[in-house]
């Protein structure tokens, strides 16, 4: 062990240079983790941050989609009530209220026909009506009577008219897919998206017929706005975000042209192959593509991501580099400090290894070692009392041994007795009673011997606890097996059966010996006063003898069993024989 010793300490090398050699170990091997994900994992790491950053997208999409799914239908739900109110100030607050709503409007049976437009929702509106610049709001009508001409109103933000022409007309409400679909249903309907008349947008339809299918109340709702709240989570300049249907028809876009979708989107077959995002090329770029199916009131409506695989990529690409330069930068600097806190360290080690030397030559002298750190104080003082206690465990090992071992044998006594006592008389329990029968049984298979079993119960115990109470009834209980206990000889085995019932088991007894202890047991409790019950207390008892008939232990308590009952039959206060029977 001394050569071990002086190899290890003095011409190995030093605890402090191996410290320094460590840490600088592990920082070059973090630094080349490090680098050999930017240059293997990048990849990775940026396609799993555009998936979640997507599935983030497409979350907000979905609940906002539902969001206005659920506004929508209760405004149209609401506007079906109040439609016989003033229409223009009730449809200006709610085009206020929801700006995203483009018009609301009601078509009658006789195609009769009044819509109230926000003129700001789209830019092409003011030139699509003819508008002047101060216009806000736009009110069409439609006399059934007269389809063929329409009149238009034209008010300011302050509802002031301000203007008011008559144009010609070719549009019949119920002829409208909103109306038929309104008319046929008992709820409120939603529209497919769909490219409107007036602009070159597209949107979606809430109706609902009321009045019995005379009227049809209906709002109209810009698919544009299920993006636009969307521009903070993706970068538009590196990005293009698509919202498209099953037709791969455009509804809405966060892009400055539609190239990118005509280039790619539209030359996919399965779109189920984008669900994860794919890397294409195309012109010598690469391009990050992810497609998303969004829910959508059973309507199947994609969300579709595309951006150049290097500007995706540029940003991770930085953000490791200055990871590295930081964790360079940092490993640098702390080296002066391992050297000076290993070296700090060392010498109070070298003390305590000394110490431990010591120990191990079964030298329990062991002095404290001076040290300002704390941790090798405690150390040292854990050495010096890890020794007292060595030796004084060797010195009285041997005592605690045999301590330990008879209190061990002590429990497991009273764990045995308990194991098969019965808890309230005293008296051996159920499983002790089945274990001395088994043995009685196959002793008497094997020698031919005889043995007996009195199966007993007090009579009318259950009047004793419904009119005295269960603290009565286990009196009686306890007071019984007392009397039992000092009927039977010190060969039988007593125990409680279950309940109030008691067996007890009698080895080398004729049936007539056990009914002779049965009597005695009778007319003893008979005639024995209870300490806490009034009354008097009488048992019937059931006696059986093995015979060569019985299989099985069981065999013989069923027959005293059958004995007992005839005995209960028969008047109680009695003991019954296998025999009488």
């Amino acid at each position: 062990m001394d050569l071990v010793f002086k190899k290890l300490f003095k011409k190995g090398v030093s605890l402090k240079s191996t410290i320094l050699l460590l840490f600088s170990t592990i920082g070059i091997l973090l630094i080349l983790v490090l680098a050999y994900q930017l240059l293997f994992y990048s990849k990775k790491l940026a396609i799993s941050n555009i998936n979640s950053r997507l599935d983030g997208i497409a979350l907000n999409i979905q609940n906002s989609i539902k969001d206005v799914n659920n506004t929508s239908f209760s405004t149209v739900n609401t506007l079906a009530l109040l439609n016989d109110q003033d229409r223009v100030k009730i449809y200006t607050n709610f085009l206020k209220s929801y700006p995203s709503l483009y018009a609301i409007y009601t078509g009658y049976e006789d195609n009769s026909f009044y819509e109230f437009i926000n003129l700001r929702v789209d830019k092409n509106l003011i030139s699509s009506y003819s508008a002047k610049d101060i216009d806000r709001w736009l009110l069409i009508k439609i006399d059934g009577k007269n389809s063929t001409k329409r009149e238009l109103f034209f008010y300011d933000d302050d509802l002031n008219q301000t203007d008011y022409k008559i144009e010609p007309n070719s549009y019949l409400a119920t002829k409208r897919p909103w109306f038929k679909d309104a008319k046929n249903s008992k709820e409120a309907i939603k529209t497919k998206p769909y490219t409107f008349s007036h602009i070159d947008s597209i949107g979606i339809t809430y109706a609902k017929s009321i009045k019995n299918g005379k009227e049809v109340v209906a709002i109209d709702l810009l698919i544009a706005d299920y993006l636009n709240s969307f521009k903070n989570h993706v970068d538009i300049n590196k990005t293009e975000l698509y919202l498209f249907d099953s037709d791969k028809l455009i509804l809405s876009s966060l892009s400055k042209n539609s190239n990118s979708f005509n280039d790619f989107i539209l030359n996919i077959s399965d779109l189920k192959e984008f669900e994860n995002t794919q890397i294409v090329e195309k012109d010598n770029k690469k391009f990050l593509i992810r497609i998303i199916k969004i829910d959508n009131n059973k309507q199947d409506n994609y969300l579709a991501l595309i951006a150049e695989y290097k500007n995706i990529l540029k940003p991770y690409n930085q953000e490791i580099l200055w990871l590295l330069f930081v964790f360079i930068f940092t490993g640098l600097i702390t080296i002066p400090l391992i050297l000076y806190f290993s070296r700090v360290i060392s010498k109070p080690i070298y003390s305590l290894v000394r110490q431990s030397k010591k120990i191990e030559k079964q030298d329990f002298n062991i002095s404290k070692i001076d040290t300002s750190i704390q941790e090798i104080s405690l150390l040292s003082s854990a050495f010096s009392n890890m020794s007292k206690s060595i030796y004084d465990y060797q010195t009285s090992l041997e005592e605690k041994i045999l301590q330990r071992t008879k209190e061990l044998y002590e429990k497991n006594e009273e764990l045995e007795r308990l194991s098969i006592t019965d808890k309230l008389t005293g008296l051996y329990n159920r499983a002790k009673l089945d274990s001395v029968l088994n043995t009685e049984f196959e002793k008497a298979i094997r020698y031919n011997d005889i043995f007996s079993v009195i199966i007993m119960d007090i009579d009318f115990f259950k009047s004793v606890n419904d009119n005295f109470g269960h603290q009565i009834g286990d009196d009686v209980l306890k007071e019984s097996a007392k009397i039992l206990s000092s009927c039977i000889r010190t060969s039988d085995t007593l125990g409680r059966w279950g309940g109030e019932e008691f067996l007890i088991i009698c080895p080398n007894s004729k049936q007539e010996d056990a009914i002779k202890l049965a009597n005695r047991i009778n007319i003893a409790i008979k005639q024995h006063t209870f300490s806490t019950y009034p009354k008097k207390v009488t048992m019937s008892l059931g006696v059986a003898s093995y015979c060569s008939i019985f299989k099985k232990a069981e065999d013989i308590v069923a027959s005293a069993d059958i004995a007992l009952y005839k005995a209960k039959q028969t008047g109680r206060d009695r003991v019954v024989g296998e025999n009488d029977i």
